[in-house]
This record gives C-alpha cells, structure tokens and sequence, in this order.
C-alpha cells in the first residue's frame, strides 16, 4: 500500500519586509508607534502607506513613506547608518522648508523624520533589524488623482476644477523660490468635497540646488537643472494622465505623442495644444504661471464644439472599455469616446465627409469600431480605421446602418436609388466589397449580428411593410405603417424587433421563435414618442423611447414600465452593449445629446447626462 503523500508545514511568513505589509509596525524607538494600514502607491524612492498612531488612547491616520533600500545612495567610505543620517538631514532640511508653505491650504508637508528598523511584524522589531528612513506626513482623507480618475466617470467640470486647484498650488510653491520635484497622480489628494491637497515633499529642494535627478516615470521633466518648470512640466503629464488615463511619452517625442492622444480621445485640436505646451522639451517655453494657463485650460475644456443640430446618432462599443459616439449634425460627423472615467465631448472630425444625414457605427472583429455615414447628396461613406473612405457607384437614398459580423468584419446596408438593397461588406483586411440585391425597399430601418453571426438587415418595403433578415433571404415581420424600427438579438439565440407607430402612439414588440416572426404585440407608447431602439444582453433586451415627453428605458416584454431618465424632449435614440454588459443609450436632445447607462444589470442612474458638443 502507498503511504500518502508527505505534506510539508507552510514556512512561518517573514517577520521583516523593508517595503511593509499591512498590519506591520514601523517606529524608531524599542516599540514602534506606528502601524500600518493600506498601502497607497510605490513612489519614485519609496511605498506610501496609510498608518495609525495611537497616543493618549487616542488613534489618528497618518501618511508614513518608507524608502527602499534600493533608493539609498552611498559613497564608498559610508556605512548604511551614515547614509540614513545624511538623508535624515537632508530631509529635515525640507521640513524647515515648508515652514512657509504650511499656512497655504492644499499643501501637506512633512512633519516628522525618523530613523527605525525596516517595517515588522510585531510591536517590537526582532534585535539586529537593518535600519531604514520613515517620513511622516498627516494623513489626507480622500483619494489619490488616479484613483479619483479610476473610481467614477468624472465629468468636465470636475476635471477642470481639480485643475485649477492644482495649478494654483505649483504657483504657491514656486513663488517661495521652491520646486516640488515629484508631482505626479499619486502625490495630488482629492478630498470628499472636492479640495485638492498637494502632499510629500520629500525630495522639494530650492530653485537653483544641485542634487540629484529623481524621476517618477512619465511624471518627471527631463532636464536636470532645478526649476519650477519642471513643477511645470508634471503639472502637463498630470494632466494628460487625466484626460486619456496613461502618462504622456518620455523625451522629446511627449508634446507631438501627446497632442495625438488627446485628439484621438475626442479633444479638441486647441486643447491639446494647449496641454502640450506644458511638456515643452525646452523649460523657458512652458507657460507660467500656471494660474493663468489653467483658466484658458478651463474655457477650452468647457467650449463646446460648433453647435450642431443633430440628426442622427449611433453608439457601439470596442473592445479596449470604451464605447464610441457619433453623431451627424451641422453638416459632418462628430465623434466622442466614452470610457470607464469620462464622458465624451462630441468633436467635429473635419477630415470627414460633409452633407452627412445618417450616421451608424458597429464593431470590427480586431475591437475597432467602424463607421458609416451618409449624405444627403446620396454619398455613402465608410470608416473602416481612422480613414474616411468613399463608396463609389452607390447613390444612397435613406440610411445607412452598420452591422458586425461573425468572422470580423463590419457591413453597412442601404437602399440605393433604384430600391435596391445595397451591402458593402468591409473585411478585417482587403478592400471593401459591395453586393446589389432587388427587393423593391423605401428604406433601411436597423442592422444587428444575427444569432449565427451574419448580419440582419431591417427595412421597409415600397408598400410599408417590415421585413428582416440576410439580404437574399428578406421575412415579413408582421408591422406596416411604422415610423421607426430596430431589432436585436436576445440572450435565447433569437430577434427581437421593436417598431414605432406614431398615428396611434403605439409601441410593437415582434419577436421570432426558431428563426420564424410571431404575431407582434402592440402596446401604448410614452406621450408624443418619436423614436426606438433596443439592444440585446446576457439578461435579454433593453428598450429605449425617444419623446416629447423625454428619454425613457425599460424591458420590450413591459412597455408600461418604462422609466424616464431625461425629462427634456428627445428624438432620434439608440442604444447598445457596453463594457462590463452594461446597457449604454443615447438620444438626439438640444443643444446637446444625452448619454444614460446602467450601473448594474438593470440598475440604471435617475437622469441621463448631456454630451458636451
């Protein structure tokens, strides 16, 4: 008989850890007073935790910096005490400092530096601990910038004021003859009620000082002279971390590879060169003082684009967390991407078509999301990547609707002039593809992937009728008359088609069981309704009503249970899956569109949002 397996006891965790752990002690004395709680962020030199003090029965937060051993330098007669000693100097020579400093609100200094054992596990640290160097600063209640930008969409306005704090605080610091040298989104704290605090000061030296370079990677100017344009400088790569989520390229490339980013991201070309200019590889040409490049920031982010009265919107999400908005309004595309921290601003893509009046937008199978656009001269125009391309000798003569496809590749449908259903198929690689089909339609009505990954078109026929399905093979849905359509897959591998009439303000729902149309069911739609749309997902189908009465969203298979979330009049609506399955709509509102999203499995805010542009 074989004898089981020898089971080695688990080894007794460490009880030093020079980086910390939570629960562990840090202190100078025999019995540390410091525990630690959570640990914030690693640092250019160091790991930031949350600790308590517990003094006269009383606990207080503190923010206590532990540099890593790595991080300390030593000259070849110094032993690692006398290295410690000389930083301890150094750093006390910062507290004197921020004398200064501390009457300003915002600015956290340092108020303690001590000399301890590395962080232990218990109270009091095993004998022979090596020594490392602790810094001591009040703890700020609130978030650290990128886990502020992290945890919410934040809109605009929020940005733009933490901004102005921001700047006004660099300004502040500079005007004492100092400079930070270390700003970066883990050194900005951004309280509950919004107040930005500018904290660790650790390695803040005079204009002018000759030290070493300290760099936190994408944050940190490149010249080594110590000036406040470098303070200058981190405040440009802070705010490019805000407005795209990542710190802008290093060296000379930053201003060119930033002002990219930020266009590609929605902003306006003005804006992002305006931003750019903080990341100047030459220091005398970032502008100064910041208070007055901050209030011009704040007017370009708040600028809307060129008023446009929209006709037509689509939204699709792609595979990277974001979700594009388009629109076709004042004559051209405008587009804007919604991420996980930010809503977008519609901005006019002047390198677009003009006359647009139908505008659709699906996913490609490389996660890219495509665009189509149509004019009101007939011109169908597709977006495959970041090019606008012209499809020759189709003249369209309704809309345009976009629809993935199962092996990757997108298709844009449209009724031409002599009623014929156009199909141009755009593949992953390759020139896009067009297909002419006879079927006698007025217009094309929605377009979604099928149950079995082809596309499905819905239109309408010369004589009113709906009819869905692939190209050559077009059903009767059972609807005549409508005024607006659109269908979806839901989550039993059929579709589901919801329709408009707006005679007898009736809402029908027409679902297919084993791919054949059931009778629809018809239903009172909200007062004065203009448009519908619905999207498919894990947990079925979301329908959408665009009104007079405003914006309102609920299930198919219970239209008097909708749900207003926007109480102004809308128009066009649409809608789709986004990331996290979290149902995404947008509708046509003036002056601007309004955006509304789920913030759980049917869980949805109680008001949508307007999209700037």
């Amino acid at each position: 008989m074989t004898p089981p397996p020898r089971t080695e006891p688990a080894p007794d965790p460490p009880d030093l850890d020079p980086a910390g752990r939570p629960g562990w002690y840090v202190g100078e004395s025999e019995v540390s007073q410091y525990q630690l709680v959570r640990r914030v962020h690693s640092g250019g030199e160091g790991v930031l935790w949350q600790a308590t003090r517990t003094q006269d029965g009383a606990s207080r937060p503190w923010a206590v910096k532990v540099l890593l051993a790595e991080h300390i330098d030593r000259t070849d007669d110094e032993t690692r005490r006398q290295s410690l000693e000389r930083w301890h100097r150094t750093w006390d020579e910062t507290i004197e400092r921020t004398v200064a400093l501390r009457s300003i609100p915002g600015i956290v200094p340092v108020v303690r530096v001590l000399i301890g054992p590395v962080p232990h596990r218990f109270r009091q640290a095993p004998p022979g601990s090596p020594l490392t160097l602790y810094l001591v600063t009040p703890w700020v209640d609130g978030q650290n910038l990128a886990e502020w930008r992290r945890s919410d969409r934040r809109a605009p306005q929020e940005v733009r004021d933490v901004v102005v704090q921001l700047c006004r605080l660099v300004d502040d610091v500079a005007a004492a003859g100092l400079v930070h040298r270390d700003i970066s989104p883990g050194n900005v704290m951004v309280g509950a009620d919004g107040r930005v605090n500018l904290v660790d000061f650790a390695f803040m030296r005079p204009t002018g000082a000759v030290t070493r370079r300290i760099a936190t990677e994408g944050f940190t100017a490149p010249e080594l002279d110590i000036d406040p344009a470098n303070d200058r400088y981190s405040v440009g790569a802070v705010v490019h971390h805000l407005l795209t989520g990542a710190a802008p390229a290093a060296g000379r490339a930053a201003p060119a590879s930033a002002r990219r980013q930020l266009v590609d991201r929605g902003f306006s070309p003005a804006l992002a060169e305006h931003v750019t200019r903080l990341l100047d590889a030459e220091p005398a040409a970032r502008p100064a003082p910041l208070s007055d490049w901050a209030g011009t920031f704040a007017q370009l982010l708040d600028a809307p684009a060129e008023r446009a009265t929209y006709r037509d919107l689509a939204l699709a999400a792609d595979a990277y967390g974001g979700t594009v908005l388009a629109g076709a309004g004042g004559g051209a595309v405008a587009t804007g991407r919604l991420s996980p921290t930010m809503y977008p601003a519609l901005r006019r893509d002047t390198a677009g078509p003009t006359g647009v009046a139908a505008v659709s937008a699906a996913r490609r199978g490389n996660g890219t999301v495509a665009l189509a656009a149509g004019t009101d001269g007939g011109e169908l125009w597709l977006r495959p990547d970041d090019c606008w391309l012209r499809v020759d000798g189709i003249v369209a003569a309704g809309p345009v609707r976009l629809a993935g496809c199962g092996d990757g590749s997108v298709r844009a449908f449209v009724v031409d002039d002599r009623d014929r259903l156009a199909a141009v198929t755009i593949p992953l690689a390759g020139a896009a593809t067009v297909a002419r089909f006879d079927a006698g339609l007025r217009r094309v009505l929605a377009a979604c992937e099928g149950p079995d990954g082809a596309p499905v078109v819905l239109a309408e026929t010369a004589g009113g009728d709906v009819v869905s399905g692939t190209p050559g093979r077009l059903l009767d849905v059972g609807l005549c008359g409508v005024d607006a359509a659109d269908i979806a897959g839901n989550d039993w591998g059929e579709l589901v088609c919801v329709a408009l009439r707006r005679a007898d303000n009736r809402i029908a729902v027409a679902e297919t069981i084993a791919g054949e149309w059931e009778e629809p069911r018809w239903s009172p739609a909200p007062a004065e309704s203009a448009d519908v749309a619905c999207t498919g997902h894990r947990n079925g189908v979301t329908l959408a009503v665009a009104a007079a009465s405003g914006l309102w969203v609920g299930r198919p298979d219970d239209v008097a249970g909708l749900t207003r979330r926007w109480a102004e009049p809308t128009e066009r609506v649409v809608a789709a899956c986004g990331p996290g399955w979290r149902v995404q709509v947008a509708a046509v509102a003036q002056p601007d569109p309004v955006l509304c999203e789920e913030a759980g499995a049917g869980s949805w805010p109680e008001a949508a949002v307007a999209v700037s542009g």
